[in-house]
């Protein structure tokens, strides 16, 4: 398991340039792996204190879409496969995994490689 110091992360699209924001984030989550491949496990997520309140996930494209959400696997303990909403494929590209935990918010950059 990979353990991230905790970021959060934005991009801003403005003029049709991006724009990377990144700033320390209270809330530890440790991440499986960081990348999707074909032959490739999903990858978990483990927040470090879960409490008893449920976390809220998505996953969006760097467009800013949601293309899907984590799947609950237990409190504080989620995953991801690469699939959309509809539970097809995405498309090959960086996704950013986004965690709201207790009024917190954790970041986490996921390559899928088809």
């Amino acid at each position: 398991m990979k353990r991230l110091a905790p970021l959060a992360v934005a991009v801003f699209l403005t003029s049709g340039a991006a724009l990377l924001a990144i700033a320390v984030s209270p809330l530890a989550v440790t991440m499986s792996d960081n990348k999707i491949t074909p032959s490739g496990q999903p990858i978990r997520f483990d927040l470090a204190d879960p409490g008893h309140e449920a976390a809220i996930t998505h996953i969006f494209n760097l467009q800013g879409k949601e293309v899907a959400g984590l799947t609950a696997l237990s409190l504080g303990r989620f995953s991801w496969d690469g699939t959309d909403v509809d539970r097809q494929p995405v498309e090959s590209g960086l996704y950013v995994v986004q965690i709201r935990h207790h009024g917190e918010v954790w970041h986490g950059p996921v390559l899928v490689n088809r």
